[in-house]
């Protein structure tokens, strides 16, 4: 959930099977002796896609599609091959914008939902090194209902949601 409350901060909605295909994709990171893995098969996703008719590029930009039962599946192997296959990280450098990127994918869709029963077989996780925390010293207060107003309304308006600040 905590995916999707990050997609929810872009200047611009993303399609739903992206934002889907995203959190499912972050669902099982792990974070182990300084290093993180990202994008570790998901077992029953990976059988969905090989024995399911996958929904077409046209049904998966229909809103309420996210109904039909191969939908998260599909959604979780194509932000996959977009997001971590060698093929689309040697792609994403050229890409100057998120406009750009998101049409390439959407000039790709049919094509790479055509492949993706044969790359969930070979998919394995991304892992990179974690960076270090420095563990600070943390304090805890309560605060009165107005002092929570008051935080959350400075924290609204550095991230530029002045709009949620005014209420």
């Amino acid at each position: 959930e905590f995916v999707h409350l990050l997609l929810s901060q872009a200047s611009a909605p993303l399609p739903a099977w992206f934002e889907e295909g995203t959190a499912d994709l972050y669902s099982n990171l792990s974070v182990a002796r300084g290093r993180a893995s990202i994008g570790a098969a998901i077992p029953t996703h990976v059988r969905a896609v090989q024995t399911s008719k996958l929904l077409s590029a046209s049904e998966l930009r229909q809103p309420g599609k996210s109904s039909e039962p191969v939908f998260y599946p599909e959604a979780w192997a194509l932000v996959h091959y977009f997001s971590l296959s060698p093929e689309w990280q040697r792609r994403a450098a050229a890409f100057r914008s998120r406009e750009e990127f998101l049409a390439a994918i959407d000039a790709d869709l049919d094509s790479a939902i055509r492949g993706l029963p044969l790359y969930v077989n070979k998919i394995a996780p991304v892992v990179v090194n974690a960076p270090s925390l420095r563990r600070a010293p943390v304090e805890l207060s309560d605060v009165s209902t107005n002092e929570a107003s008051i935080l959350h309304a400075e924290v609204a308006v550095s991230t530029g949601h002045v709009e949620v600040a005014e209420k």
